[in-house]
């Protein structure tokens, strides 16, 4: 009632009950939740001859024959519950005391009076309301049951609690965060372990990056000037002007030794000199010359072709000698002989006076041409300034050592950090500026790399969110990357009041890609496509009022927008980056955290501070493992192992480390590679760790769901997604397998990879199948790829989607032959040397250097005859068997 003090996790369904129409409140509310509480039918009998019955519910109560009746009133009552001027207060008692008095007729003629009576509101009733109406019905309001909008909500979660989603205001869909979306239940199911063994086990060390430029590049990296005096034209001048304006204002350092006014001045007192109209007339006339000029030399050639050719055809006729030959190659050589050596044959010697005439008149014009002096048209010359550089990067340098060692130290405070970010984001954008290929400046810059320890950071880059940055999470498959920005939102969510929307992009791809198709038009603009993806991710309608609805809600909010997996739908979205920066513009107060792999092409395209997440260092990788096992015996033969088998580089991501550290304490050997590891886990689940154990769970060979395992992954992967629904993927593996395996057997695989094996995992929340972590995923299709030969991999070394995938295939397969396929399917090397260089990094050490040299001649010659010939003579192909 009015004095009891609502709920706060009802308040907001409280809110959207009272503001349901009177027949959706009953059709949409009512009708459901009667029928949840055991009414066997429910009738909806609003509209003008209900005669106060808006619904009627029965149901049989054994051994009595007739059905239990119960009749409900419902109204909306409003705030102001006074029945002295309230009208429709008659109206009530009337339709009450006709739900106690009137019948009821069935089907068969037969009536029924009701045995319960109900009156309902949506709003929370006011005691002195409910007081009047009963006084009002006298000795009949024993009969009838009063409910209110609390009451009604109290039932709903004990008998229906999906209706909760009916009552969810716009603000509450938007803003409310899944449970399951913050916590990476796909990972976890793949891996069977507890979540309470892994959240605190996925942080490393960090460092920052931003466009093309990594901290690391901050302090190993000289910049050096090609030139200190660099002459361009007007068409090149504003673009330098720009730049250098944007590198003063972002960070205070002026490249230029002089201001751009200066240039500009002596640009524009050259460029009167040069329009004077003497030097015009005079560059006309030198222009006339040499055109003149060009004529002769044509001239001059054609008559030398023409002279031997006439030469030739006497020769061959015997009408000349072999000494007049000669004397006339000797003559049109130099010219000078034509004059003491004629009558070689009329027509030659009409050849030859002709090619004399014009070697004198190209001679003439070029003395003339030597008298002519002009003014050149003038060039901005541009001072740049080594000493102002470096000491820029001296000073960047010493102020970042000396905040990290505070930061490792754990001496640097909050508001100190917030500084120092802002610090590092101007200096790595200004770096970013000096080394972007596609800038002026860089042309002008020789970038310096210098041996010296890679940068690490000990720092939570929880530390980093919570400065109100914008921050862009980079890292490698299985770094940790989903579960930092998940523990981020729970966190938030739980001790912050302002707005905090995680998206999942991964989880919309399919939503993405239903809504937009396989590829967002590049003609639509990008200004609601953060707002689209906000309203996707909540399953709401993409309608131009829930737009509108949506960037009002934002905009009034004090919100951090988390957008993980940027990379999993770029190839559906390219213009996602540029959708962010417009968003940002727009909504220039939320703080915008995103997540990407770092082997994309677009980095250099997010303006926000990057962080990169590090793999494991040695003794970071051996304080996981003995804190992630609970047997020390364990840990330390597993330890051992790994020291043994020197697989450090190997098992350095949190991923990795977590896979092996469960193979272990199954009993499994530490494999040699990240490959082998998920090769393992795959074995292991598909049957093996069921024999360790001696029991049978599944009824097909561990072969056959390895294979059509494959097939799954590889068809997912081609279709640039890992979702799925079941249906759909047993309908595209049966047609995979054409024939040799049923659709029955399909389907009973997929099943066995779901449960018993865990290799698929169903969301009961979107229907869909995924291999869990994407990694697994890459694996399973880079395994299709090396036992399927029949399929060609240039097909996917343009693509950034495929590059983790052949990653996985270079640790264990050589593929030398790829460099001559690319060739003679003339692809650009430009489209496949990101993909190509990820590839070799996988490469096995022995493998490295020979792969590295093919590369590098590959990149460097347009003749693939070359580069085979290159390696023939070194005999460098020994080094890969």
């Amino acid at each position: 009632m009015e004095n009891e003090i609502v709920p706060s996790h009802l308040q907001q369904y409280l809110y959207q009950l009272c503001a349901m129409r009177e027949d959706s409140f009953t059709k949409d509310i009512l009708i459901p939740l009667f029928s949840a509480m055991g009414y066997t039918r429910v009738d909806f009998n609003g509209g003008p001859y209900e005669k106060g019955k808006d619904l009627i519910a029965t149901r049989q109560i054994p051994p009595r024959n007739k059905p239990h009746v119960c009749y409900v009133q419902a109204k909306k009552i409003g705030n102001k519950q006074n029945a002295k001027t309230w009208e429709k207060f008659s109206q009530i008692l009337f339709q009450l005391r006709n739900c106690i008095s009137d019948p009821i007729k069935d089907i068969h003629g037969n009536e029924y009076y009701s045995d319960e009576v109900y009156f309902i509101c949506p709003e929370q009733a006011s005691t002195r309301f409910l007081d009047n109406v009963q006084s009002q019905l006298g000795k009949d309001k024993d009969k009838i049951s009063f409910l209110d909008g609390i009451e009604i909500l109290n039932l709903i979660e004990r008998f229906k609690p999906d209706l909760l989603s009916i009552l969810s205001s716009f603000e509450s869909k938007i803003t409310s965060n899944s449970n399951v979306e913050l916590v990476n239940k796909e990972l976890l199911n793949a891996l069977k372990i507890k979540e309470d063994k892994t959240l605190d086990s996925f942080y490393s060390d960090l460092s920052f990056f931003v466009g093309s430029i990594e901290s690391n590049h901050l302090l190993l990296s000289d910049f050096r000037l090609k030139k200190e005096r660099l002459k361009i034209d007007q068409a090149e001048w504003q673009g330098f002007v720009n730049e250098r304006d944007s590198i003063l204002k972002l960070s205070g350092l002026d490249i230029f030794e002089v201001d751009p006014s200066e240039i500009s001045e002596n640009y524009a007192k050259e460029l009167i000199k040069y329009n004077d109209k003497e030097n015009q007339d005079k560059i006309k006339e030198l222009r006339l010359l040499q055109e003149k000029k060009s004529d002769e030399i044509a001239l001059i050639s054609n008559l030398k072709l023409r002279i031997n050719e006439q030469k030739n055809k006497l020769l061959d006729n015997n009408l000349i000698s072999e000494e007049e030959a000669e004397a006339i190659d000797e003559t049109v050589e130099n010219s000078e002989f034509y004059s003491t050596k004629v009558n070689f044959n009329s027509s030659i010697d009409k050849s030859l006076k002709r090619l004399f005439e014009s070697e004198i008149k190209l001679s003439e014009h070029e003395i003339n041409i030597e008298k002519i002096e002009i003014i050149p048209p003038p060039t901005l010359n541009i001072p740049f300034s080594q000493t102002t550089i470096d000491k820029y990067i001296a000073n960047a340098k010493s102020n970042y050592l000396e905040n990290v060692k505070l930061i490792n130290d754990r001496k640097l405070s909050q508001n100190r950090l917030r500084d120092f970010l802002n610090e590092v984001r101007k200096n790595l954008k200004t770096l970013s500026i000096l080394t972007d290929k596609e800038s002026h400046i860089s042309k002008n810059i020789e970038l310096r790399t210098s041996e010296g320890e890679l940068d690490r950071i000990s720092v939570s880059p929880h530390d980093i969110f919570s400065t109100g940055f914008d921050v862009a999470v980079y890292g490698g498959a299985g770094v940790g990357k989903t579960t930092t920005l998940q523990v981020y939102a729970t966190d938030l969510e739980r001790h912050n009041n302002d707005l905090v929307l995680y998206i999942p992009l991964n989880k919309l791809a399919t939503k993405i890609t239903s809504e937009f198709g396989n590829k967002y038009d590049k003609k639509k603009p990008t200004k609601d496509l953060l707002f689209k993806l906000i309203l996707l991710r909540s399953s709401q309608a993409l309608s131009d009022e829930n737009i509108s609805e949506c960037r009002n809600l934002i905009s009034r909010s004090s919100c951090t927008l988390i957008l993980d997996g940027l990379d999993e739908i770029y190839n559906i979205i390219p213009q996602i980056v540029h959708a962010i920066n417009d968003f940002k513009i727009e909504c220039s107060k939320v703080q915008i955290i995103i997540s990407s792999r770092d082997c994309v092409k677009y980095l250099k395209d997010i303006r926000f501070l990057g962080i990169t997440l590090l793999p494991f260092t040695k003794e970071q990788l051996i304080n996981f493992v003995y804190g992630w096992c609970s047997d020390k015996k364990i840990s330390s033969t597993l330890v051992q192992e790994i020291e043994r088998k020197n697989l450090y580089n190997y098992i350095k991501t949190p991923l990795l480390a977590t896979i092996t550290c469960s193979l272990a304490e199954r009993g499994v050997v530490v494999p040699s590679n990240e490959n082998q590891i998920y090769l393992q886990r795959i074995n292991l689940l598909s049957g093996r760790y069921d024999e360790f154990k001696d029991i049978q769970r599944q009824s097909l060979d561990s072969e056959e769901l390895k294979n059509i395992a494959r097939k799954c992954a590889f068809k997912m992967h081609t279709l640039n997604t890992r979702t799925i629904s079941k249906s759909n993927l047993c309908r595209l593996i049966a047609k995979e397998f054409n024939g040799r395996y049923s659709r029955s057997l399909v389907y009973t695989a997929i099943n066995e990879l779901i449960d018993p094996c865990n290799i698929l995992i169903f969301d009961k929340l979107t229907n869909t199948l995924s291999f869990g972590h994407f990694r697994f995923q890459e694996h399973l299709a880079a395994q299709e790829l090396q036992l399927n030969r029949g399929i060609s991999l240039t097909n996917y070394l343009t693509s950034e989607w495929w590059r983790g995938t052949l990653a996985l295939y270079a640790q264990e397969n050589d593929f030398s032959d790829l460099f001559e396929d690319a060739y003679r399917e003339n692809l650009d090397y430009s489209s496949i040397s990101l993909t190509l260089e990820l590839m070799m990094q996988n490469a096995p050490s022995h493998r490295k250097r020979a792969i590295k040299e093919l590369s590098e001649q590959y990149a460097n010659t347009k003749y693939l005859d070359d580069v085979t010939s290159y390696y023939e003579e070194k005999d460098i192909y020994d080094d890969y068997y």
